[in-house]
């Protein structure tokens, strides 16, 4: 790993029901992942369906809250493809800031990103998950896998943010 630099590692899984993406979030903030390790992808009316979930405690809704509330902002992927997210602050800054609330995935390998913008187009929410270790990414992704509907998809990689 060149020097100065981070090593990044994230998870990312498409959600066909709120439910089921709720229920993964509280999984994993059960399980000490932070709110600020989540970004959320989607269009604009997927977002806004899962502002509110209608299943958790208070501590749930809470940490959900901490991310759902951040401002919406764009990321733009392979080619022309944006999508809309919702970021943690550790998770946002894995994004490069291209204009104001507009961002680019730089480090998003190309199939990853041609999978992302497919599954949010085709109406999908996707939960992309940054740890902090590589034992953390395992657990991460076992949670994640518990309750997802599509393929999990893993990236490493490093980085000099």
């Amino acid at each position: 790993m060149p020097e100065g630099a981070v090593r990044c590692r994230v998870a990312l899984l498409a959600f066909d029901q709120p439910t089921l993406l709720w229920r993964a979030a509280g999984d994993l903030f059960l399980n000490g992942f932070r709110p600020s390790q989540l970004c959320l992808f989607g269009t604009p009316p997927v977002i806004a369906e899962l502002e509110t979930p209608p299943l958790g405690n208070d501590d749930f809704r809470r940490a959900f809250a901490d991310v759902i509330s951040q401002p919406s902002a764009r990321v733009r992927l392979l080619g022309a493809h944006t999508v809309e997210m919702k970021c943690g602050q550790r998770a946002c800054d894995l994004f490069k800031p291209i204009g104001e609330r507009i961002y680019e995935a730089d480090w998003l390998r190309p199939e990853l990103s041609v999978s992302l913008a497919s599954n949010v187009v085709s109406g999908a929410a996707v939960l992309m998950l940054t740890s902090d270790s590589a034992e953390q990414q395992a657990l991460g992704a076992r949670l994640l896998l518990r309750h997802g509907t599509y393929d999990l998809q893993t990236h490493e990689f490093s980085t000099p943010r």
